[in-house]
């Protein structure tokens, strides 16, 4: 579980918005991806969405997001395939944040191998908590 940032942190976020921050959200649950989709766009964010891997993947090559939000258990196409796929064919990407509720070490290695920049557990994770996370790895930290 993510835990709250410290006063240090928040300070140097303080100034940090996310508004206008281009989104691409890949997500085969409707449910979830309506969830995300109304806790960002309250943020100010541009969100596109695809719910299945294989369109997410194309949309990645477009090339026109700040930070990609991807599930690992997709329709067409896994995560870990979009990873690989990125990654053998040196595509130029955003940061990714897993947002998955399969909880298997070996997974989140390799997703992190990949070049994934966060890992997260979907049942665990609050609207802030997304929120945090999403700012904390569009800093850079």
């Amino acid at each position: 579980m993510i835990k709250p940032p410290d006063k240090s942190i928040n300070a140097a976020l303080e100034n940090f918005s996310l508004r206008e921050r281009r989104v691409l959200m890949i997500e085969d649950d409707p449910y979830l991806r309506e969830y995300y989709k109304r806790v960002l766009e309250r943020e100010g964010m541009v969100m596109d969405i695809a719910d299945d891997g294989e369109q997410g993947l194309e949309m990645i090559k477009k090339g026109e997001y700040e930070i990609i939000l991807m599930d690992i258990m997709l329709p067409r196409m896994t995560g870990i395939e979009i990873l690989e796929y990125l990654k053998k064919e040196k595509v130029k990407h955003c940061p990714i944040m897993i947002l998955t509720d399969l909880d298997q070490p070996t997974v989140e290695d390799k997703a992190r191998q990949l070049g994934a920049h966060a890992y997260m557990a979907k049942h665990e994770m609050s609207a802030q908590d997304l929120k945090f996370s999403i700012e904390k790895t569009l800093k850079g930290d």
